[in-house]
């Protein structure tokens, strides 16, 4: 009886080991846009028309700063990020500012308003790879209640 339940429990103890072992951990970080800086992601995106297309027209704004400040997240992110992601890379610049260029990413400079990215998506949330990197973007779909809370 005492070597069947030595057995036993060598055999849970081996199942444990195995499990853990197969189980990765994932780790993730989170990352939000600094509130201080819309002004320059716009000013940025849409060079001399930030005034005419965006300033001069208030729900703009509230718009632009609804998508910067709660439906925009950038995730850094160990495991590997799906291939169904649409890559950065895929998605081309705004044309109103000539200088606009795609920059190699900083999470302290990057500026998701420089690309055509479809905000206004009402149908499920984006996910973004930002190509060569371990971090993606998840915009948020968009509803247009959310702007008056």
């Amino acid at each position: 009886m005492k070597i069947k339940s030595t057995i036993i429990i060598l055999f849970l103890f081996c199942f444990v080991q195995v499990q853990a072992q197969e189980s990765e951990v994932i780790k993730t970080r989170e990352y939000t846009l600094d509130s201080t800086k819309i002004d320059n992601y716009v000013e940025e995106a849409y060079g001399d028309k930030a005034q005419e297309l965006i300033y001069d027209h208030p729900i703009r704004l509230k718009t632009i700063r609804d998508i910067l400040l709660n439906r925009v997240l950038i995730v850094e992110t160990s495991f590997e990020i799906p291939s169904t992601y649409k890559k950065l890379s895929s998605i081309e610049v705004l044309p109103y500012n000539k200088n606009l260029q795609r920059n190699k990413f900083n999470i302290e400079t990057f500026n998701p308003l420089k690309y055509k990215i479809d905000f206004y998506n009402k149908k499920e949330n984006q996910y973004i790879h930002i190509d060569g990197t371990q971090f993606y973007m998840i915009i948020e779909k968009f509803e247009a209640e959310n702007l008056n809370k």
